[in-house]
């Protein structure tokens, strides 16, 4: 055996024959890498014959090869909390498909505590020109996933093409969204003396933020009274839902109890009422009333 001479048609759809090797110099190789001019997702043919004393064989069947491969790795993913349902957001950036178009991307979120990576339903990645989901947050707080308030979910990402999965994301920011839930029990409301009369009572309640707001925005805050009834259980007549912390109550009568309750509501629902703060209006103490001027004649 003498040289082998291997050609290709530089992706001419086999119409068009170019020399790799075996014609000037001879070459004996059985493997060679083209890469120059390569263009990726382009198909190229290939075809080869020997020659012996006698010349040249007929050349191969014609085999022919995708310049592509397996995706490359995304980015990080990056997680967030969708104001309007409350889930966890997983977005991510298409890669370099490397020659062959994305067909699905594989999500995967890790165990609290674990470590293994699981799948969910809710996030499937079947679907290749979608590069977001949401997860809600009843999943992350399952067994599977394990969950618990104020942990940072972790979550990684991989591309497949026609030549299988690429290789995983690096893993989610530590920086990245934490589990949220209803807020915490409030503090008890205060009285403003200083604004409360007889006839009215102002109450003041501090803001819940960050872990206390259960790591998300407070919508409103709901206050309840009970209208002065002392027969009913506690307060149980809405006077506001806002995202006010101070409220004047009027129409009370000054010595007769009020009871107040206070609580905060988020995205994922209300949080516990604080304790009850009973009230009993009282005017400012050695307040006189509106003298009576009467006129006489002096003589």
């Amino acid at each position: 055996m003498l040289p082998y001479n291997l050609q290709y048609d530089n992706a001419t759809a086999a119409t068009t024959w170019f020399d790799v090797i075996g014609l000037s110099p001879d070459s004996l190789v059985t493997s060679v890498i083209v890469s120059t001019g390569v263009v990726p997702g382009s198909q190229y043919a290939f075809r080869v014959r020997a020659r012996n004393i006698f010349g040249w064989g007929p050349f191969s069947d014609v085999t022919y090869i995708q310049a592509a491969r397996a995706p490359d790795a995304p980015l990080a993913p990056v997680t967030s909390i969708d104001a309007a349902t409350g889930g966890l957001v997983i977005s991510w950036q298409a890669p370099n498909n490397a020659g062959s178009a994305i067909n699905a991307y594989v999500i995967n979120i890790q165990h609290a505590t674990a470590g293994t990576w699981h799948t969910v339903s809710s996030c499937t990645g079947a679907n290749p020109l979608v590069v977001t989901c949401t997860v809600p947050m009843a999943d992350l707080t399952s067994a599977t996933l394990g969950y618990a308030f104020g942990n940072v979910v972790y979550v990684r990402i991989a591309a497949s093409n026609a030549y299988g999965p690429g290789s995983w994301s690096p893993i989610s920011s530590s920086a990245g969204a934490t589990v949220a839930s209803v807020p915490t029990q409030m503090a008890i409301p205060t009285l403003d003396l200083a604004a409360s009369t007889d006839a009215q009572v102002t109450l003041r309640w501090t803001a819940l933020t960050g872990a206390a707001a259960g790591n998300s925005a407070v919508i409103a805050y709901s206050l309840l009274w009970d209208e002065g009834d002392d027969t009913r259980a506690g307060p149980d007549t809405p006077l506001m839902d806002s995202l006010a912390t101070t409220y004047v109550v009027t129409g009370v009568s000054g010595g007769d109890p009020y009871r107040f309750a206070v609580s905060a509501r988020n995205i994922y629902g209300p949080g516990a009422f604080s304790p009850v703060l009973t009230v009993v209006p009282t005017d400012a103490p050695g307040k006189t009333g509106t003298p009576n001027v009467v006129l006489t004649d002096a003589t």
